[in-house]
Order: C-alpha cells, then structure tokens, then sequence
C-alpha cells in the first residue's frame, strides 16, 4: 500500500512539473508572439492541472499540496533554464559619445583587447570647439554586452551611450 502512495506521489510530482514548465513556455511564447504553440502548451497544462487537482481534492493531508507546490517551482526552474539555453543572442548597437577624447581612446582600445568589433567616428563636442570621437560598438553575446556595461560604468567621465537591439 505504501509503495503505491509513493509511486502516485512522483507521478503526480512529474505531472506538475511538466505542467509548470509547459504554464512557463506559454508565457515564453506569448511573448515571442507565438500564439499556436502558446495555445498548445495551455491546453496540455490545463489537462495536466486538472489531473493534478483531482488527486490533491481527493487525498486526506497536506502532502499531496506540498509535492505539487514544490513540483511547480522545480517545473519553472527547469522552464527557464531551457529558456535561457535556447535563446539566441542579440546584436546590440552601441553608440558611444564623450566630450573626452582621451578617454573615448582608452575605451577604442579595450574595445580592441575584448575583440568586440566597434568603429571610430571623428566628431565634434557640443560647443564644436574641439574634436572628440564616437564609438559604435557592436555587442554581439551577452557576454560582450556585460564587458561593456562593466567598463563604463567603472568610467569616471560623462559618457552618452544610445543601444539599438537589432
């Protein structure tokens, strides 16, 4: 008799994980605009959901409510690590302006040295007093978006910075 309750435990703590990682990908695909396969993964949730509410009713005790709740959590874990396994990286545009010469110089060069490909552009200061340059770096991981992000702000001088997702 107990191995039975056990076995209807994990089936029942499998069950709503996958409902909660299928309840997860359609919020992914609602956002990505991907209405079918968001419907899709809705019905098969609901389905699952309505198994699983029925085992939880029809049980004496707090367990049943403990496995499904733990089981939802470890369900969207699971759900948005795939999320983030599977998304492809962006290319961001970054284009990078300061009055300081020098210091737009020192970011060309680490820009150089992390091997993200940028361009110098020669321009002017508000005042068109004296000459500066203007960076377009294009970030194209994550990892070269936060290289970025950490450098500038560890800069001590005024930076504008515009970013263009492409």
């Amino acid at each position: 008799m107990e191995g039975n309750v056990v076995i209807e435990f994990s089936m029942m703590f499998l069950a709503k994980v996958v409902d909660n990682l299928l309840n997860t990908t359609k919020a992914i695909f609602i956002q990505r605009n991907k209405a079918i396969f968001a419907g899709i993964s809705l019905s098969f949730s609901t389905f699952i959901g309505y198994y699983i509410t029925k085992i939880v009713v029809q049980s004496d005790g707090l367990i049943p409510n403990i496995v499904a709740s733990v089981a939802a959590g470890a369900g969207c874990i699971v759900a948005v690590s795939i999320s983030n396994k599977l998304s492809k990286d962006r290319l961001y545009v970054n284009v990078l302006m300061c009055d300081n010469i020098v210091a737009m110089r020192k970011l060309h060069e680490f820009l150089a040295e992390k091997h993200i490909t940028n361009t110098v552009t020669d321009t002017y200061t508000k005042d068109f007093k004296s000459k500066t340059i203007t960076i377009t770096a294009y970030c194209e991981t994550k990892e070269q978006s936060k290289i970025l992000d950490e450098y500038i702000s560890s800069m001590n001088k005024k930076l504008k910075r515009v970013i263009q997702k492409v």
